[in-house]
Protein backbone atom coordinates (compact mmCIF):
# COMPACT_ATOMS: atom_id res chain seq x y z
CA UNK A 1 0.00 0.00 0.00
CA UNK A 2 1.39 3.30 -0.82
CA UNK A 3 1.17 5.70 1.79
CA UNK A 4 1.59 9.65 0.95
CA UNK A 5 2.37 12.82 3.27
CA UNK A 6 0.08 15.60 2.09
CA UNK A 7 1.27 19.19 1.52
CA UNK A 8 -1.42 20.36 4.25
CA UNK A 9 0.23 17.50 6.81
CA UNK A 10 3.83 18.64 5.94
CA UNK A 11 3.29 21.82 7.90
CA UNK A 12 2.59 20.01 10.78
CA UNK A 13 5.79 17.89 10.72
CA UNK A 14 9.11 18.09 11.78
CA UNK A 15 12.33 16.80 10.47
CA UNK A 16 13.04 14.89 14.00
CA UNK A 17 9.76 13.13 12.83
CA UNK A 18 11.11 11.81 9.56
CA UNK A 19 12.47 8.10 10.06
CA UNK A 20 9.66 7.31 12.68
CA UNK A 21 7.14 8.19 9.30
CA UNK A 22 9.69 6.60 7.41
CA UNK A 23 9.26 3.55 9.35
CA UNK A 24 5.35 3.93 8.88
CA UNK A 25 5.57 3.94 5.01
CA UNK A 26 7.90 1.01 5.16
CA UNK A 27 5.37 -1.07 6.92
CA UNK A 28 2.52 -0.11 5.73
CA UNK A 29 4.26 -1.41 1.85
CA UNK A 30 4.41 -4.49 2.81
CA UNK A 31 0.66 -4.43 2.42
CA UNK A 32 -0.67 -6.03 -0.53
CA UNK A 33 -3.49 -4.30 -2.45
CA UNK A 34 -5.66 -6.84 -2.23
CA UNK A 35 -5.41 -6.34 1.51
CA UNK A 36 -5.66 -2.67 0.94
CA UNK A 37 -8.86 -3.33 -0.62
CA UNK A 38 -10.52 -5.61 1.37
CA UNK A 39 -9.92 -3.55 4.62
CA UNK A 40 -10.93 -0.78 2.33
CA UNK A 41 -14.41 -2.72 1.44
CA UNK A 42 -15.01 -2.86 5.47
CA UNK A 43 -14.58 0.23 5.92
CA UNK A 44 -17.19 1.42 4.06
CA UNK A 45 -19.16 -1.51 5.65
CA UNK A 46 -18.71 -0.53 8.69
CA UNK A 47 -19.86 3.16 7.54
CA UNK A 48 -23.05 2.31 5.69
CA UNK A 49 -23.48 -0.46 8.89
CA UNK A 50 -23.12 -3.60 6.58
CA UNK A 51 -24.05 -2.78 3.30
CA UNK A 52 -21.86 -4.79 1.05
CA UNK A 53 -23.14 -3.81 -2.27
CA UNK A 54 -20.86 -1.21 -2.81
CA UNK A 55 -18.27 -0.03 -5.84
CA UNK A 56 -14.69 1.19 -4.18
CA UNK A 57 -14.49 4.65 -6.63
CA UNK A 58 -11.17 5.33 -5.60
CA UNK A 59 -9.11 4.49 -2.38
CA UNK A 60 -5.77 6.24 -0.86
CA UNK A 61 -3.51 6.29 2.23
CA UNK A 62 -2.07 9.42 4.16
CA UNK A 63 -0.55 10.30 7.52
CA UNK A 64 -2.09 11.53 9.32
CA UNK A 65 -2.50 13.48 13.53
CA UNK A 66 -4.92 11.60 15.28
CA UNK A 67 -5.73 11.79 19.07
CA UNK A 68 -6.63 8.14 19.35
CA UNK A 69 -3.91 7.03 17.67
CA UNK A 70 -1.86 6.21 21.25
CA UNK A 71 1.62 5.28 20.28
CA UNK A 72 -0.05 2.72 17.61
CA UNK A 73 2.44 3.30 15.12
CA UNK A 74 5.55 4.97 16.54
CA UNK A 75 5.60 5.25 20.60
CA UNK A 76 7.67 8.52 20.44
CA UNK A 77 5.37 10.18 18.52
CA UNK A 78 2.16 8.41 19.81
CA UNK A 79 -0.24 10.76 17.49
CA UNK A 80 1.19 9.63 14.17
CA UNK A 81 -1.25 7.18 12.56
CA UNK A 82 -2.28 6.67 8.95
CA UNK A 83 -5.77 7.57 7.24
CA UNK A 84 -7.57 6.07 4.88
CA UNK A 85 -10.11 7.89 2.35
CA UNK A 86 -12.27 5.34 0.55
CA UNK A 87 -14.65 6.75 -1.81
CA UNK A 88 -17.45 4.56 -2.83
CA UNK A 89 -20.84 4.27 -4.75
CA UNK A 90 -24.25 2.32 -4.29
CA UNK A 91 -27.12 2.84 -6.89
CA UNK A 92 -29.34 2.48 -3.88
CA UNK A 93 -27.41 4.67 -1.41
CA UNK A 94 -25.51 7.23 -3.27
CA UNK A 95 -21.89 8.25 -2.48
CA UNK A 96 -19.51 7.58 0.34
CA UNK A 97 -16.55 9.22 1.22
CA UNK A 98 -14.84 7.60 4.22
CA UNK A 99 -11.93 8.38 6.30
CA UNK A 100 -10.56 5.97 8.85
CA UNK A 101 -7.88 6.07 10.51
CA UNK A 102 -6.05 2.54 10.93
CA UNK A 103 -5.30 3.05 14.53
CA UNK A 104 -8.61 2.30 15.09
CA UNK A 105 -9.84 0.13 12.41
CA UNK A 106 -7.43 -2.24 13.16
CA UNK A 107 -7.91 -2.33 16.46
CA UNK A 108 -11.83 -3.41 15.36
CA UNK A 109 -12.74 -6.96 17.30
CA UNK A 110 -15.86 -8.51 15.67
CA UNK A 111 -19.02 -6.79 15.84
CA UNK A 112 -17.78 -6.11 19.59
CA UNK A 113 -16.63 -2.22 19.14
CA UNK A 114 -17.83 -1.46 15.96
CA UNK A 115 -20.22 1.13 16.42
CA UNK A 116 -17.00 3.18 18.99
CA UNK A 117 -14.84 2.48 16.01
CA UNK A 118 -17.30 3.90 13.28
CA UNK A 119 -18.04 7.28 15.85
CA UNK A 120 -14.38 7.96 15.20
CA UNK A 121 -14.64 7.58 11.43
CA UNK A 122 -15.46 10.64 9.29
CA UNK A 123 -18.35 9.53 6.76
CA UNK A 124 -19.95 11.58 4.34
CA UNK A 125 -22.91 10.07 2.04
CA UNK A 126 -25.31 11.25 0.03
CA UNK A 127 -28.06 9.80 2.44
CA UNK A 128 -26.56 11.90 5.14
CA UNK A 129 -26.80 15.20 2.94
CA UNK A 130 -30.43 14.47 2.27
CA UNK A 131 -31.10 14.77 6.35
CA UNK A 132 -29.17 17.79 6.51
CA UNK A 133 -31.22 19.09 3.90
CA UNK A 134 -34.56 18.29 5.35
CA UNK A 135 -33.89 20.05 8.73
Amino acid sequence: MKVRITPEMKKHLTLDMMPEIRKIIEEMKEISKEEFMEDCERIVQLASRGNESFEILKAEAEICNSCWADGFFSEKYPNLDVCIKVYAYNKFEGFYEVHACLSSFWQLAGDTNAEEIRNLMYISSDETRRKWKRN
